[in-house]
Protein backbone atom coordinates (compact mmCIF):
# COMPACT_ATOMS: atom_id res chain seq x y z
CA UNK A 1 0.00 0.00 0.00
CA UNK A 2 1.31 3.12 -0.85
CA UNK A 3 2.30 5.85 1.30
CA UNK A 4 -0.19 8.76 1.36
CA UNK A 5 1.67 12.22 1.84
CA UNK A 6 0.63 15.75 2.64
CA UNK A 7 0.94 18.99 0.58
CA UNK A 8 0.66 22.30 1.14
CA UNK A 9 -0.56 24.94 -1.27
CA UNK A 10 1.67 27.80 -1.83
CA UNK A 11 0.20 31.03 -3.30
CA UNK A 12 2.27 30.38 -6.46
CA UNK A 13 -0.13 27.17 -7.04
CA UNK A 14 3.08 25.09 -6.50
CA UNK A 15 2.39 22.10 -3.89
CA UNK A 16 5.10 21.06 -1.63
CA UNK A 17 5.81 18.45 1.03
CA UNK A 18 5.02 19.11 4.68
CA UNK A 19 7.89 18.15 7.02
CA UNK A 20 7.23 16.18 9.95
CA UNK A 21 8.14 17.97 12.94
CA UNK A 22 11.36 16.46 14.39
CA UNK A 23 11.88 15.67 18.20
CA UNK A 24 15.20 18.14 18.75
CA UNK A 25 15.70 17.59 22.04
CA UNK A 26 18.44 15.08 21.03
CA UNK A 27 21.11 14.14 23.97
CA UNK A 28 24.59 14.81 23.36
CA UNK A 29 25.85 11.29 22.47
CA UNK A 30 22.88 11.17 19.70
CA UNK A 31 24.20 14.29 18.22
CA UNK A 32 27.73 13.17 18.17
CA UNK A 33 27.18 9.73 17.31
CA UNK A 34 24.82 10.81 13.59
CA UNK A 35 27.67 13.74 12.87
CA UNK A 36 30.22 10.53 12.22
CA UNK A 37 27.16 8.55 11.19
CA UNK A 38 28.89 7.52 7.06
CA UNK A 39 32.25 7.09 8.33
CA UNK A 40 30.97 4.44 10.98
CA UNK A 41 29.47 2.60 8.55
CA UNK A 42 32.01 2.68 5.78
CA UNK A 43 34.78 1.27 9.05
CA UNK A 44 31.84 -1.28 9.26
CA UNK A 45 32.08 -2.42 5.67
CA UNK A 46 35.55 -2.30 5.65
CA UNK A 47 36.84 -3.91 8.52
CA UNK A 48 35.49 -7.15 7.77
CA UNK A 49 36.63 -7.29 4.54
CA UNK A 50 40.12 -6.43 6.50
CA UNK A 51 39.64 -9.05 9.04
CA UNK A 52 38.76 -11.93 6.08
CA UNK A 53 42.28 -11.17 4.11
CA UNK A 54 43.91 -11.22 7.38
CA UNK A 55 42.30 -14.97 7.96
CA UNK A 56 43.32 -15.94 4.78
CA UNK A 57 47.22 -15.01 5.32
CA UNK A 58 47.22 -16.98 8.77
CA UNK A 59 45.80 -19.86 6.83
CA UNK A 60 48.43 -19.71 4.23
CA UNK A 61 51.21 -19.70 6.36
CA UNK A 62 49.65 -22.10 8.85
CA UNK A 63 49.49 -24.62 5.59
CA UNK A 64 52.42 -23.92 3.80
Amino acid sequence: MAVKRKFKKRKSGLYIPVKKARKKNRNWLERKLDEYNHTMELVRTILPIIIIIIQVVILVEIFK
